[in-house]
């Protein structure tokens, strides 16, 4: 490392353009399950590196912001989208 490097822990918060895991988002978020993050990751722009999400933190804030605060993360933000090749077939149980 060089003398103008500053090595962060994973302990200390992420700054807004810092890159997050999906265990980062959770801690953030204060969310207790991944498939949650992997939900929302349908509205929030990330980018993918093999089986791993990556958020920026200024995604995840403008997100949160954007509910508002008396808008709550509702179970239809965490539905995922059919495939285009199920939306013309009609589903056997409807949710």
């Amino acid at each position: 490392m060089s003398s103008g490097e500053t090595h962060t822990s994973s302990r200390e918060p992420p700054s807004n353009d810092e890159v997050m895991t999906t265990a980062d988002v959770m801690r953030f978020l204060k969310i207790n399950r991944p498939e949650t993050v992997y939900s929302l990751a349908q509205k929030i722009p990330h980018n993918r590196i093999g089986r791993q999400y990556r958020f920026l933190k200024s995604d995840i804030v403008a997100f949160v912001r954007a509910k508002g605060p008396k808008q709550p993360i509702t179970r239809s933000d965490l539905r995922l989208r059919r495939p285009a090749f199920l939306r013309d077939v009609e589903p056997i149980i409807k949710c």
